[in-house]
Order: C-alpha cells, then structure tokens, then sequence
C-alpha cells in the first residue's frame, strides 16, 4: 500500500475515483467512510 494511503471518501463519484487512481498510479482505492467506527 501507498504511504500516505490513497483513499477515496463514500460520497465520491466514479470519474472523481477514476480520475485519483490514475493521478497517483494505483489500482485498488480503498473507500472510506468520514464517520469512524
């Protein structure tokens, strides 16, 4: 995994998520949830 972890929040759309992973070159994206637990 990259550090900093490259995550994408629930709420992105999928050319937003598309556009991130081919900015920083990879190719899982974790999605995260702004609200922990």
């Amino acid at each position: 995994m990259s550090v900093p972890a490259v995550t994408v929040r629930i709420d992105a759309t999928l050319p937003e998520a598309a556009r991130r992973m081919a900015r920083h070159g990879v190719k899982r994206l974790p999605v995260v949830d702004a609200q922990p637990g």
